[in-house]
């Protein structure tokens, strides 16, 4: 396929940007206004993780913003997408999932990519949810390390992008270092979850703001300390969105 041919040249994001800017100028401003978000939580040159990478778009916006990044992705079906795009991006691709301490767990694979998760797949909010209804489900078994490992191999990274379906608290806490900014999924109907892990960040230092779905703005004007978060959080329901991500600033 040429497209699959082109993403293993140098060629590749030019022709990209060239094709989105004549056909796709939508896909191009939403990529722009994704790259103006993040570039405010970390510098040029920052190492930045990207924990649950899936496909690499989050990864390749902050390369795109000068990050050097370690993308983590634990589903297989998307090696050869990460490896190519490693070529043409500062971007280290692992294969691995990230929990709270270094062995094998069963990935529970989803038809729809973004989907999958280490998390048993008749979790209450699972069966609820309507992103996953009519999917299909396989299973992975896979490596698991911690961030506290690959922060002894790569460094410290200046911001975690956190998106692994449920297994936020698990990440989390294979986490002994304090980032400048780390940012997690949350969803409105395992708010419980998220709660344990605002709890866990919070006692850790954090202030907290969110941004609600894929808008790539802040819901809330300033930044809030864990029990405003926390109300927050509370009052968050499906009819504003499924799922959003929490953003923590280290104080």
């Amino acid at each position: 396929m040429l497209k699959t041919a082109i993403m293993k040249t140098p060629l590749y994001p030019a022709a990209r940007a060239v094709w989105q800017a004549m056909f796709n100028r939508d896909h191009a401003i939403h990529r722009a206004r994704m790259g103006a978000f993040y570039s405010q939580f970390f510098e040029p040159g920052a190492r930045v993780f990207d924990v649950g990478a899936n496909q690499g778009e989050y990864s390749e916006i902050f390369a795109g913003e000068g990050a050097r990044v370690v993308s983590i992705e634990p589903n297989t079906a998307y090696a050869d997408r990460l490896k190519a795009l490693a070529r043409t991006n500062d971007l280290q691709p692992v294969f691995s999932a990230i929990g709270d301490a270094p062995g094998e767990a069963v990935l529970n694979v989803c038809s729809t990519p973004g989907f999958s998760t280490l998390v048993d797949r008749h979790a209450d909010w699972i069966e609820t949810s309507p992103d996953y209804k009519q999917v299909s489900w396989t299973t992975l078994t896979v490596p698991v390390t911690t961030l506290d490992l690959l922060a002894s191999e790569y460094g410290e990274p200046e911001y975690v992008k956190i998106d692994v379906e449920g297994f936020e608290i698990n990440v989390l806490r294979g986490m002994s270092f304090r980032p400048r900014y780390l940012s997690f999924e949350f969803g409105a109907r395992r708010k419980e979850a998220s709660g344990v892990c605002l709890a866990h960040m919070g006692e850790k230092g954090f202030q907290f703001r969110p941004i609600i779905g894929r808008e790539y703005r802040f819901a809330t004007p300033e930044w809030m300390d864990m029990a405003q978060a926390q109300a927050w959080l509370q009052a968050f329901s499906v009819e504003q969105a499924e799922y959003g991500d929490m953003f923590c600033h280290r104080v």
